[in-house]
């Protein structure tokens, strides 16, 4: 007999799998998905921007605060109805989903506390710690929402392989961790900068788990290939090779050949540049 508050888990051994799986959007569901994501996108900056401001006051009597700090007012998510009626909605996590009417709540109340901060700044010159505490319990809500937001985004672009979206948006809740710590990272010299437009991307990698033959002129030996990417793929084996050794790849599965240089090693593993990069639609990218 089960007891009292007693209760089984069920664990779903492919739920991890679906939820990383490749994606496809209708034309409709992808102009959805960009807007919402952008909505996201300038509502975390807000967020940051504004937060790196109001962190900034306890560290002093009174502050002066940046000329453009109106700009960073946040905005409505416009976008949430038509994500409502979308199936995007089922790729957001119960958490997500029933954060977001708080979320729009907590940006719209931000917009009008920091024209309430605004207001007084204009009649003082200056402001103080109590004067925008309130505006600031807003926005670290408001962050909070962004924050959680930006994870799953993060999971949904990537895997519609949007590398650089995804490496705005870790950079982003990267920011928000920093201002919901009280630090200022968009503060300089009593200026707002701006927020990183530039990402080095670094090339989408499908893991790989098939053997194969690592082969020169000299020595043939058998390896697993761990990942792949159009330029190249890393293995693990023996470690008999050395760097920069001109060698051949040989996937046992399907007997494909790929030719490389061997251009890193770390203990048995290693990597390999091909010579010649794959196409994006080549069906080990698959």
């Amino acid at each position: 007999m089960q007891a009292p508050f007693e209760h089984s888990v069920v664990i779903d051994p492919n739920a991890h799998a679906r939820r990383n799986a490749p994606i496809t959007l209708s034309d409709q569901d992808a102009r959805v998905l960009a807007r919402f994501s952008e909505e996201v996108r300038t509502a975390a900056v807000s967020c940051a921007a504004l937060l790196s401001c109001f962190n900034a006051v306890g560290f002093s009597k009174a502050l002066r605060l940046p000329h453009n700090i109106a700009e960073f007012a946040p905005h409505h998510l416009q976008s949430l109805p038509a994500l409502a009626r979308s199936p995007l909605s089922s790729l957001l996590s119960p958490a997500t989903r029933a954060g977001l009417k708080g979320f729009a709540l907590f940006l719209a109340h931000g917009r009008e506390e920091l024209e309430r901060v605004l207001a007084l700044h204009q009649r003082t010159g200056a402001v103080h710690k109590a004067e925008v505490a309130g505006a600031s319990d807003v926005m670290s809500t408001a962050a909070c929402f962004a924050k959680i937001t930006l994870k799953d985004l993060v999971v949904i672009h990537g895997r519609l392989f949007h590398d650089f979206d995804v490496a705005q948006m870790n950079y982003l809740a990267g920011l928000l961790d920093d201002v919901l710590q009280g630090k200022c990272p968009l503060l300089s010299d009593g200026k707002l900068v701006p927020v990183r437009t530039d990402f080095h991307i670094r090339e989408r990698r499908v893991e790989f788990n098939a053997e194969a033959l690592v082969v020169n002129t000299h020595r043939v030996e058998r390896v697993m290939v761990c990942n792949i990417s159009q330029g190249g793929l890393g293995f693990e084996g023996p470690g008999h090779f050395e760097m920069g050794q001109l060698i051949e790849i040989k996937l046992l599965a399907t007997g494909r050949r790929l030719d490389g240089r061997l251009s890193w090693r770390v203990g048995s593993r290693a990597g390999v540049a091909f010579a010649r990069q794959l196409e994006a639609t080549d069906s080990l990218l698959a």
